[in-house]
């Protein structure tokens, strides 16, 4: 999300988003950190300037799950082929006297 903001007095921009750790904002190109505000929302504050600033809210969730969920599928896929590359069980069919 993308806001261009004047502000002539210190003020902080809340969203009515459900806060998360896993978004990031930046004013003007530079990293601030994010508020949790009002128990539920997200904000930033910003520096009173003269000139619009430009607000970016970047979420970015942690890739850690999806990296095990590929690790395990392909470790299941593995597992699958090399069981079928096994040779077969041969079974006797002759029946003893």
């Amino acid at each position: 999300m993308e806001l261009t903001i004047n502000t002539d007095a210190p003020a902080i921009l809340m969203t009515t988003d459900k806060w998360d750790p896993d978004w990031h904002v930046s004013v003007n190109g530079q990293q601030k950190p994010l508020l949790h505000c009002d128990f539920l929302m997200r904000g930033v504050y910003l520096e009173p300037s003269g000139q619009p600033q430009t607000v970016v809210f970047h979420y970015a969730p942690p890739r850690t799950p999806l990296i095990v969920s590929i690790i395990a599928l392909a470790t299941g896929l593995g597992l699958l082929g090399f069981s079928l590359a096994l040779p077969g069980r041969s079974q006797s069919t002759t029946a003893s006297p």
